[in-house]
């Protein structure tokens, strides 16, 4: 079907069907209320703990429901992917479990400890040159050329549905709340989650965040379609990068995510410094995205109760000693 004609209703259908179907597989993170940021806005401030996720990361969901997903004929021809790190490692965790073979195309900029992670799995790398976007189409042309299944980070149907899980525990966990933050690179995450929660809580409010320095999904939706916007290196690292072309996320960030934020490199430094001063917690640099925007303008959020959707763990020990020597 064209990305278009989902309804928010016809995916969070598909997102109940990847819950039943990848819960042996994943962990049902827990949720953390934080003192420090709750004060701060003078309301309730929670934290979905996706740091503690298999694999450190969030697309452990959408990368098992995406090859639970195939049928035979499909996984004896195994898969092709690409990815910054997070989905890398994902899909080299399911795929010997799942009894898949597969081959994994990543930047030669991969930061280093996500490639050290992958090897340590004994994925088979594929190391290209070019930015992410660019891998992600040689990847693509790659499976079609060999016969393999491509399994896009964020641009798949049954990758959407495995992330927007989160949205579904968290309606479990906490009933109802105001908005959550949600961090944004391809769109897959926001994508399963605004749709869920657009189902069974449109009164909820979905909020993108992206770094500055790579707000490529957020300034299309301004635009009003997907195109190729500029971008630099970023502490958050899993975010960076343009969106594949025709990318299903677009309709759906553009139809059900009600606002956006952009993020400073200070920001998120100083949301990770944050994280392990007041919450004795390590996450990479997407992962304090949420925190970040809310640290930048507290008074947007005043009297609210928040969710801030912590996405991952994974940073460089090189990273992490530059942002706490900067001060």
């Amino acid at each position: 079907m064209h990305p278009d004609s989902f309804s928010a209703d016809l995916i969070a259908a598909r997102i109940d069907t990847a819950a039943e179907r990848i819960a042996p597989w994943i962990r049902c993170t827990p949720v953390e209320h934080t003192g420090f940021l709750s004060r701060l806005i003078g309301g309730e401030v929670q934290m979905k703990l996706e740091n503690h996720q298999i694999t450190a990361s969030f697309k452990a969901r959408g990368a098992f429901n995406a090859l639970l997903a195939m049928d035979a004929d499909q996984r004896r021809r195994g898969v092709v992917t690409s990815s910054t790190g997070n989905h890398a490692n994902a899909m080299a965790h399911a795929m010997p479990l799942l009894g898949i073979q597969g081959e994994i195309w990543v930047p030669e900029t991969v930061s280093p400890v996500k490639r050290a992670q992958l090897e340590m799995r004994g994925a088979h790398l594929k190391l290209v040159g070019g930015d992410p976007g660019e891998v992600e189409a040689l990847a693509r042309q790659e499976a079609e050329r060999t016969g393999r299944v491509y399994v896009s980070p964020y641009n798949d149907h049954d990758v959407v549905a495995g992330q927007g899980t989160i949205a579904r525990e968290l309606l479990e966990q906490l009933g109802d709340f105001d908005e959550i933050l949600v961090p944004v690179g391809g769109g897959g995450l926001i994508s399963g989650i605004s749709a869920y929660l657009k189902a069974h809580r449109p009164a909820i409010k979905v909020t993108g965040v992206l770094p500055e320095n790579s707000p490529v999904i957020s300034e299309s939706v301004k635009a009003g379609q997907l195109f190729e916007v500029p971008w630099t290196e970023s502490l958050s690292d899993a975010t960076v990068g343009w969106a594949e072309h025709g990318s299903i996320t677009f309709p759906m960030c553009r139809d059900w995510v009600d606002d956006w934020i952009l993020v400073s490199e200070a920001r998120i430094r100083e949301s990770l410094k944050m994280n392990i001063d007041m919450h004795s917690m390590l996450v990479e640099g997407a992962g304090a995205l949420a925190g970040g925007a809310l640290l930048a303008d507290p008074a947007r959020f005043a009297g609210r109760r928040v969710v801030l959707l912590i996405c991952g763990a994974r940073i460089a020990a090189s990273t992490l000693a530059k942002v706490l020597a900067a001060g």
